[in-house]
């Protein structure tokens, strides 16, 4: 299954970055008045991909908050939290493949890392919407 591409409601989030950005370039051009306005255009959209990459969207549903974490390949990660707590957890391979090992719902579960080339990296798991880390002997 490929990664989903419906536009969520945290797409405001890299908006108002955006925004942002164009009203610090209006303002800097309004302040030097030079020739330079194409670069600091330049400038300014490097640093709106910048930040954009790793853009947050939050969603508030009543007392669930859902929030989506991007990366280069599109989104990496789609986690809700109640009450504070993780309350599930879905997540998507390098190649946009969603993970058939990370299952995190109501709080519990496991979650799969991976690195750039699709290969495992760790696995954490999720107890009573914490991470849990069972006792070491």
């Amino acid at each position: 299954m490929a990664k989903p591409k419906q536009k969520r409601e945290g797409d405001a989030g890299v908006v108002t970055v955006f925004l942002g950005m164009s009203i610090m370039t209006a303002v800097l051009h309004a302040m030097i008045k030079s020739k330079f306005t194409g670069v600091l255009f330049f400038i300014s959209f490097l640093i709106f991909l910048f930040f954009a990459k790793r853009a947050y969207g939050r969603k508030h549903d009543d007392e669930i908050v859902w929030e989506e974490t991007l990366g280069d390949n599109g989104v990496e990660t789609l986690t809700s939290y109640k009450k504070g707590k993780v309350h599930s957890i879905e997540r998507w391979k390098p190649n946009g493949e969603k993970c058939p090992h990370s299952h995190v719902m109501n709080g519990n579960g496991v979650l799969v890392f991976y690195n750039r080339d699709g290969t495992e990296m760790k696995r954490v798991s999720y107890k009573g919407g914490e991470l849990f880390e069972p006792d070491r002997e």
